[in-house]
């Protein structure tokens, strides 16, 4: 059993490490845009 276990936990690392560098890259990719059209912030008042 304690096998199964270091495997599900070395197996859910790989994934989330995985996933961190992929959403790091699509950031990267995709700066947030600064000012112009984004959504309007306590305007109604």
């Amino acid at each position: 059993m304690p096998d199964k276990v270091r495997d599900l936990e070395q197996t859910w690392q790989q994934q989330t490490d995985s996933f961190t560098e992929l959403a790091k890259k699509t950031l990267a990719d995709h700066p947030q845009p600064k000012g112009g059209k984004g959504k309007a912030k306590n305007k109604a008042k």
